[in-house]
């Protein structure tokens, strides 16, 4: 699984999970709100873009 890293250094997992589009029904399957499909955390497409929370995460050590 790729890895990338937001703008204050976070490393985040570049899947489903993680991504803007992700969306979840009431019995607790993952939604891709732009295809319309249902997929596993583990899926990655090329329209994945890093949701707004981990964009702007900032972890101080």
């Amino acid at each position: 699984m790729e890895v990338v890293t937001n703008l204050h250094g976070v490393t985040v997992k570049r899947c489903c999970a993680s991504c803007e589009h992700k969306g979840i029904e009431a019995d607790g399957t993952r939604v891709c709100t732009k295809m319309l499909l249902k997929v596993k955390g583990d899926f990655c497409c090329g329209l994945w873009q890093m949701s707004y929370g981990l964009r702007r995460l900032n972890i101080e050590h």
